[in-house]
C-alpha cells in the first residue's frame, strides 16, 4: 500500500518520502481525522523493526531528527485495510 512516511525532528521541519507499507502490517490511526480528511497520520505497530524501511540511514543517524509517522489516504484504507481492532 503507497504511503508518506514523514519524518519528525528536534527543530522546525518535516521531510517527506513515498514508500510502500508491505502487505499484512498492522498499522493505528493516530488521531480521527477532521472532517474533509482525505488523508490521516499513522503509526505502524512495528513501528522500531520498520524505522529503516521507511527513513533513509543518512536521515535516521542525523542527532536532529526524532521519530517518523505514516500519511495514508483514506480511500486507500477503506479499500484496501481490515480493521483489527477498534480500541478508542
Amino acid at each position: 500500500m503507497r504511503v508518506i512516511a514523514l519524518s519528525v525532528w528536534k527543530t522546525p521541519y518535516t521531510g517527506g518520502y513515498e514508500a510502500v507499507l508491505p502487505a499484512g502490517e498492522v498499522f493505528v490511526i493516530a488521531n480521527d481525522p477532521p472532517e474533509g480528511a482525505t488523508a490521516v497520520g499513522c503509526v505502524p505497530e512495528r513501528h522500531e523493526e520498520l524505522h529503516a524501511h521507511f527513513v533513509p540511514d543518512d536521515v535516521r543517524s542525523n542527532p536532529k531528527y526524532a521519530s517518523y509517522y505514516l500519511c495514508i489516504d483514506l480511500d486507500v484504507i477503506e479499500s484496501a485495510c481490515r480493521i483489527v481492532s477498534d480500541v478508542r
